[in-house]
């Protein structure tokens, strides 16, 4: 009888597996009243420049090395934002008054909403 729970035991760990998470993040967003050429996104050991278009946008793909927090920079201004494997964050402001309207959707919203305020 012992045998035969270590046996079932075993094949219902084994058939668990776990999905494994992107190596990347997703980020993208739209920038009222800007000015700056590109958002630079800094933290953990990693950063990249990313290039803000002619109407505001922008977008990219992380490969972040670990899930944590990072700064994004638009112009001279700074924030920090939560980024995960993954998940993806979408942002949007108006440059003119960088904190009081910066919002953010996607997976990551609950908790860079939480961060901003």
């Amino acid at each position: 009888m012992k045998k035969i729970i270590l046996i079932v035991s075993v094949l219902a760990i084994i058939s668990c597996k776990q999905e494994e998470k992107p190596g990347y993040s997703i980020i993208n967003g739209s920038v009222e009243n800007n000015t700056a050429n590109t958002a630079l996104i800094r933290g953990n050991n990693f950063e990249t420049k990313i290039s803000i278009d002619g109407s505001g946008s922008f977008s990219d793909t992380l490969y972040i090395k670990s899930d944590g927090f990072y700064e994004m920079y638009i112009g001279r201004e700074r924030t920090g934002i939560y980024l995960e494997k993954g998940k993806n964050l979408s942002v949007s402001l108006n440059a003119d008054g960088f904190d009081e309207t910066i919002k953010y959707s996607g997976d990551l919203a609950a908790t860079n909403n939480f961060l901003a305020s």
